[in-house]
């Protein structure tokens, strides 16, 4: 559900959820 949540964020946010990620 995460990876999801990211593609409905803007691509500058994409970076701070795959740190989440990690």
């Amino acid at each position: 559900e995460k990876e999801l949540a990211a593609v409905k964020i803007k691509p500058g946010d994409v970076d701070i959820i795959a740190n989440e990620l990690e």
